[in-house]
């Protein structure tokens, strides 16, 4: 495995770095989901926790090592109900 960071998210500087979502559900108008933030990345604290409005489940997600070097997240999504 490459050597680097234990958590790369702690390396990161600026506003906070995110992915946008939306889901599109067959039947139904697009929608926004809580943006993917990183778990230890400058601005994503207590406050940020507190005030996430979770839509489509929690959007922290924490980076893992993976056996070829790359970083993993995983974020498990709650669609609307019907």
């Amino acid at each position: 495995m490459k050597s680097g960071p234990s958590n790369p998210a702690s390396i990161l500087t600026g506003p906070i770095l995110l992915i946008h979502l939306t889901v599109l559900e067959q039947g139904r108008d697009p929608y926004w989901i809580d943006d993917v933030v990183f778990d230890g990345a400058p601005g994503v604290g207590e406050d940020y926790r507190r005030e996430a409005e979770k839509r489509g489940g929690p959007g922290i997600v924490r980076l893992q090592p993976a056996p070829n070097g790359a970083w993993l997240a995983k974020r498990n999504i709650i669609l609307l109900a019907k």
